[in-house]
């Protein structure tokens, strides 16, 4: 092929076509850090649930290092095995994360519920029958409205009139009790964070409260199950194994690559990118499949967190990128992409997730 031709070909604007890559990427690869870094700081000058937040700034981390790595990828393309190293590693460390976050979710709901029963058990029977009276009110008159296709404004939204414990104070009003166990306390007290073990038994009683459970399109067909500990410990386990597996194949990787015997996007048998590929997909596959299950189990008690869009945003980044990836590693080995001057079919592998 004529090289000049070529060169004429890409270019766009008096620049190169991979010129423009590096300039589209590079903007986008910064505009991703800065607002992730901004969300890791709104969090931490509002880190008033460190037993939630903790796991949300580590889930955010995730956005830079994928964009740093796949700028980093773009430039030195032939380094971009090794810079996958740290991103496979974190990957694999978020996806077991954001598990640990839900947990955390059903934690701080059960947590939630019993404090605000416990609140109301303590009521006296003039402030309970009074306290249901103005639930029902409420509940009148938002049916009202809906009826009427209006929004309540927020002036008229009532206020309970209770005495002690009082539940429409504000600190700055005299009476208004901070004790633990009163209404006040329930509404301004952080969760706390009381350990592993604690966190894991309430799970596990929240668990067991559930009736049989049967598995998600397309596997209704597998029999029911019972939630329960058996079924926390073996999401835990098809989870964490992915934590294990990833590193470890993208460590092989590395050390193959050097021998010639990796050869990333070539899927002959002689060579390890196809049992790589193999491995990594049955062990991904595994621990989303898990992910998706407990989240089938558990939706009900994570409503009130909305982790829907969350969990779909972590699956795309993970699950996606990697059949991305084997796709494109696909065309570039059957020749469907079509080599430049710039770029031939075999660095495609190299930064297909970029």
């Amino acid at each position: 092929k004529n090289p000049t031709m070529a060169a004429k070909e890409f270019i766009v604007l008096g620049w190169e076509l991979h010129v423009w890559a590096f300039i589209i990427a590079g903007v986008f690869a910064a505009l991703a850090c800065l607002v992730s870094f901004y969300l890791i700081y709104k969090h931490l000058r509002n880190y008033t649930q460190p037993y939630l937040q903790r796991h949300i700034i580590r889930i955010l981390l995730m956005v830079p290092i994928y964009a740093v790595d796949s700028y980093l990828s773009l430039f030195f393309h032939h380094y971009s095995l090794y810079f996958d190293v740290i991103r496979d590693c974190y990957e694999a460390y978020v996806l077991y994360e954001f598990f640990t976050l839900l947990v955390a979710f059903i934690d701080m709901s059960d947590i939630e519920d019993k404090r605000e029963q416990s609140v109301v058990n303590n009521l006296s029977p003039e402030q309970k029958a009074e306290l249901d009276a103005a639930q029902q009110e409420l509940e009148k008159r938002s049916s009202q409205r809906l009826s009427k296709h209006l929004r309540p404004p927020p002036e008229e939204t009532p206020l309970l009139d209770v005495e002690a414990p009082s539940l429409n104070r504000r600190p700055s009003q005299p009476g208004y009790d901070l004790s633990p166990g009163t209404a006040a306390a329930y509404v301004t007290e952080p969760v706390a964070d009381e350990g592993t073990a604690a966190a894991r038994a309430r799970v596990i009683e929240v668990l067991e409260a559930k009736p049989r459970s049967g598995h998600p399109f397309p596997t209704c067909c597998f029999p029911t199950f019972q939630p329960g500990r058996g079924f926390l410990r073996w999401t835990q386990r098809c989870i964490l194994q992915f934590v294990v597996i990833k590193p470890i194949m993208a460590i092989i990787s590395v050390i193959l690559e050097p021998l010639g015997y990796y050869d990333d996007g070539n899927f002959s048998p002689k060579r390890g990118y196809l049992y790589v590929t193999i491995i990594n997909n049955v062990s991904i596959t595994i621990s989303m499949y898990f992910l998706v299950l407990f989240y089938h189990v558990t939706k009900e008690d994570l409503a009130k967190f909305k982790p829907l869009l969350k969990f779909l945003c972590i699956k795309a980044v993970i699950f996606l990128a990697f059949w991305q990836g084997v796709l494109l590693a696909v065309l570039a080995y059957y020749e469907v992409l079509k080599p430049t001057r710039q770029w031939t079919t075999k660095n495609v592998p190299f930064h297909r997730d970029k």
